[in-house]
């Protein structure tokens, strides 16, 4: 009789996230899915022990080019509303309330840039 193989499940331990400090990469789908079939987990290899673990697929534990593509995608939005408000301001929009929403948007955009470049740094170590 041949012995069962074990389950990933098993090879694997569960965290609620990613230590950051270690190096690590993210397993394939593959590996996600044979853990847990509803794809709601992610399996990370952590670099320095060979260590396997299975994480929740939350935003945080995301890997930080994931997040990055998402807040340069946020800035984009910001950038693209500020140009359209200058192009067609409300009704009854006072110009300095105008020019100080659209300064607001702009920093918004410059925080999401920012915080992209952060977790691509991040990301990178």
């Amino acid at each position: 009789m041949h012995a069962k193989p074990p389950s990933p499940r098993a090879a694997t331990s569960f965290r609620y996230s990613v230590d950051r400090n270690r190096s690590r990469i993210l397993l394939s789908s593959e590996d996600a899915n044979e853990a847990r079939p509803d794809q709601s987990v992610m399996v990370y290899e952590y670099l320095d022990s060979g260590e396997k673990v299975v994480v929740p697929r939350i935003w945080q534990n995301l890997p930080g080019s994931v997040r990055a593509e998402d807040a340069l995608a946020r800035a984009k939005a910001a950038e693209e509303k500020a140009e359209r408000l200058i192009k067609n301001p409300p009704l009854g929009l006072i110009p300095d309330d105008l020019e100080g929403l659209v300064c607001l948007l702009r920093a918004n955009a410059e925080r999401h840039r920012s915080l992209a470049s952060d977790l691509i740094a991040a990301d990178s170590r």
